[in-house]
């Protein structure tokens, strides 16, 4: 598996097994087909000098079974899970957008879809 998330983008996107989401709500038809395991991708709502401009890659783990609410792994500085904060590589919420600090007047960054591991077996 490739080490940083714009190549493990373009693996999934080779492997054929990448499906693009145009929605940015988390209850999206789109989304019906994800799978526990599936790559989700994120990119920078920045003009960066290479293509594609995915910065972040999350595991899809499941829907939780008290709240139906979609649960992902992975790491990051700002993510929530059940309401709280949390940091570093951990469970998070799985929600398509990333709310923006108000005080910085940063973008949040774009989910842009979600892919299968090449070699674990067809969506």
């Amino acid at each position: 598996m490739p080490r940083d998330a714009r190549q493990q983008y373009i693996w999934v996107r080779k492997a054929g097994t990448f499906e693009a989401v145009l929605a940015q709500r988390d209850d999206s038809f789109e989304l019906d087909a994800l799978k526990p395991c599936d790559l989700l991708f994120w990119a920078t709502p920045y003009s960066v000098s290479r293509e594609p401009d995915v910065i972040q890659t999350m595991i899809y783990i499941r829907r939780d079974k008290a709240t139906n609410q979609r649960l992902m792994v992975g790491a990051s500085e700002g993510r929530t899970y059940k309401g709280q904060m949390r940091k570093r590589v951990t469970v998070f919420d799985f929600k398509i957008g990333r709310t923006a600090s108000k005080a910085s007047n940063e973008p949040a960054s774009l989910f842009v879809g979600y892919g299968r591991i090449p070699g674990l077996g067809a969506h």
